[in-house]
């Protein structure tokens, strides 16, 4: 709105779209159920507990190295995880507020002015209850012109001030996961949810006044895998291997060994990696130099 309604007031078009994101991805532990009733016929045996996140942004002094993250107590990461991405984002905001700040001081003038014009029209007037219709449409007009203004405003801080935060499925996953702590932790940093779009049980965006988390798959086509977003893009990274149903224990972070093929099975999928797949996570092992399964879950 701001580039339609006025004349460019930036350096290049780059400029003209928010610069920075951050994106983050959970791993977590299948946590046992005690089943107390075998009499039912939908048994939930396990439960999905994180236990690390990994965040990346293009940030600058964030840039560099992902942060990685990993805590036995669910609440604590989360609180971990929210507290580094407001830190992330503040720096953006740092940044984008020498960047625009013509924009930023235009648009406080504009308020202001706008402002002073209804006060003094206000003065010289009168109260409004002894306004005639000429009056009374000025005053409106008046008005109108400061809530334009400050709308204008409101939009372009709305734009500036938050990050987009970025994960791959996050929308059902991710945000699923962390839900139970991520308000709590939101708002023992200052950050009030302002807006959330809900699909069913899927978290297609939520924002605060610094963060907007969104969904990258909410702008793929449907049932775009990872794999191939990542060779979409020519990245020579490709999605690692994980022995979900193996890890049921934080304690096994500590394991100084790789976990065994079999261990690697999916029950959920019913099929287990194959040898070309382990290849590649005991390469890992060894060409990252690990040394407990915490290396390996940061990999």
């Amino acid at each position: 709105m701001l580039y339609n309604k006025f004349n460019p007031v930036v350096a290049n078009e780059d400029d003209k779209y928010y610069p920075y994101e951050c994106a983050f991805d959970f791993e977590a532990m299948l946590k046992k159920i005690e089943i107390t009733d075998n009499e039912k016929k939908l048994q939930i045996t396990s439960e999905h507990v994180p236990v690390s996140v990994s965040i990346f942004s293009n940030v600058p002094e964030y840039d560099n190295k992902p942060i990685f993250i990993c805590d036995s107590n669910p609440k604590k990461l989360i609180k971990y995880f929210v507290q580094n991405i407001l830190k992330i984002s503040l720096k953006a905001k740092s940044i984008n507020e020498n960047k625009y700040s013509h924009i930023i001081k235009f648009l406080d003038a504009y308020v202001n002015n706008n402002q002073n014009d209804l006060d003094k029209f206000k003065e010289r007037n009168g109260p409004s209850n002894i306004y005639d219709d000429k009056q009374l449409k000025l005053l409106v007009n008046y008005e109108n012109n400061v809530k334009n203004a400050t709308s204008l405003k409101t939009q372009f801080e709305n734009w500036y001030l938050a990050m987009p935060v970025l994960s791959f499925n996050g929308s059902k996953y991710d945000i699923n996961l962390m839900k139970q702590y991520l308000h709590k932790s939101l708002e023992d940093c200052g950050e009030e949810v302002s807006f959330t779009i809900k699909k069913a049980n899927s978290y297609m965006s939520l924002k605060t006044q610094h963060l907007q988390f969104l969904d990258i798959r909410s702008y793929l086509a449907p049932n775009y895998s990872y794999d191939a977003f990542i060779k979409a893009y020519k990245c020579k990274l490709e999605k690692g291997f994980f022995p979900y149903d193996w890890f049921d224990n934080y304690d096994k972070v500590n394991n100084t060994e790789l976990p065994a093929h079999e261990l690697f099975f999916n029950r959920m999928k019913n099929k287990n990696i194959t040898d070309e797949e382990y290849n590649i996570c005991i390469n890992a092992w060894k060409d990252n130099n690990m040394k407990t399964f915490k290396d390996f879950l940061e990999w």
